[in-house]
């Protein structure tokens, strides 16, 4: 079963995150992922220590500002991260 950005929303909103938008993104290894938009709130940083939401473990990262291509650390390549890395270091 998959959750929809609509209950992502409507969850974060009932813990009184002052959410702006919830968008599914697509990436190479099929992970669920989902990019969550807050409104400039004091509350808006407390996201980052949400670990767990509508009974799943969550990861919450902030958003890349460097315009760069993400650089693995395992295998030093451009374009990947070491989490879906399958080549030898």
């Amino acid at each position: 079963m998959s959750i929809t950005e609509f209950e992502v929303m409507e969850e974060l909103k009932i813990l009184e995150y002052p959410v702006k938008s919830v968008t599914r993104l697509t990436n190479k290894n099929k992970t669920p992922l989902m990019a969550v938009q807050l409104t400039n709130h004091h509350k808006s940083q407390e996201i980052f220590k949400l670990n767990k939401l509508l009974n799943c473990i969550v990861k919450t990262e902030p958003r890349r500002k460097s315009k760069d291509p993400p650089q693995c650390t395992n295998c030093q390549r451009f374009g990947h991260l070491h989490m879906s890395c399958k080549l030898q270091p």
